[in-house]
């Protein structure tokens, strides 16, 4: 039985929107709180300076977006993230293979099911901060020198 590659896209698609739609049950904890008065507070990144632990991105980030809203930020940013995901590697894949939404979706779902641990190094804003965005960005600087 040979399966329509519409289909397998569709199914592909449909599971990686089940693992977005689970960031809604995220909740801001343990660090996340603790940087959130900090940011508040004083200065993160100039904090950092004083209390060296080398994560400048995610003390940036931190710092601006989640004294806004930290709730909503931490429960959305597994969505934005997938979405960035299937956007890049589509764009990589549109060079190299017939079926990019395929191929890029299949990726995505293939990085998040070889997390070792997918609450801790994804769906953890801390985490992800730290380890996710940065392969995102890495794509996306691919694609700006591509073009």
């Amino acid at each position: 039985m040979i399966i329509s590659p519409r289909i397998l896209t569709a199914i592909l698609l449909i599971v990686l929107a089940l693992y977005a739609i689970t960031g809604v049950f995220v909740r801001p904890y343990a660090d996340d709180d603790m940087f959130i008065q900090l940011a508040q507070s004083t200065n993160p990144i100039v904090q950092q300076y004083y209390t060296w632990q080398g994560r400048y991105g995610y003390s940036f980030v931190m710092g601006v977006i989640m004294p806004i809203a930290p709730t909503p930020v931490v429960q959305l940013a597994p969505a934005a993230l997938i979405a960035l995901m299937v956007l890049f590697f589509h764009r990589v894949a549109r060079r190299f293979v017939l079926n990019p939404l395929l191929a890029s979706s299949g990726i995505t779902l293939a990085f998040l099911v070889g997390l070792p641990n997918i609450w801790q190094s994804f769906y953890w804003y801390g985490s992800s901060a730290n380890y996710i965005v940065p392969l995102v960005l890495i794509v996306a600087m691919m694609l700006w020198l591509w073009r």
